[in-house]
């Protein structure tokens, strides 16, 4: 999931050992409010969003997965088109699509992940893709042939 918000591979190991000392740390401090995966999620996200922050997204964004005899990505050069597209997000709108299109969570746990209302990840997840849609047109129309 950091690798896909944009992370470089030796910055992602730097933001998750942060994130399993801060679950450690504060584990004490941990309410129940939702699930442990949920909070320790929210915990990593909060802090790679804090890096991408402070630095310029790289070009890596992980591996996007591709599917299976149904359709995918017909070449590497259409994942790096994506991969390229999802990394001209701003990182609110990055987040969100990350966590709905590759992590495949529900509204309500991207919600509960990121601190916001499910409105917000519904209209975050839309203005996310429609930038996705336009970005990735030319990719899309030949596809449609």
């Amino acid at each position: 999931m950091l690798y896909r918000l944009g992370l470089p591979p030796p910055e992602v190991e730097d933001v998750l050992q942060e994130t399993l000392v801060n679950i450690w740390t504060s584990s004490a401090r941990f309410r129940g409010d939702s699930s442990v995966g949920t909070w320790a999620c929210r915990i990593a996200i909060n802090r790679g969003v804090s890096a991408l922050r402070r630095r310029r997204p790289s070009s890596e964004l992980g591996e996007i997965p591709t599917a299976g005899p149904e359709g995918g990505w017909e070449s590497r050069e259409e994942a790096g088109m994506v991969r390229s597209a999802v990394l001209e997000l701003p990182v609110k709108l990055r987040a969100v699509v990350v966590l709905r299109e590759f992590e495949d969570l529900s509204y309500r746990s991207i919600a509960e992940i990121l601190e916001i209302p499910i409105g917000t990840v519904m209209s975050r997840l839309h203005d996310g893709r429609a930038r996705l849609r336009r970005r990735l047109e030319p990719l899309l129309r030949s596809d449609a042939r």
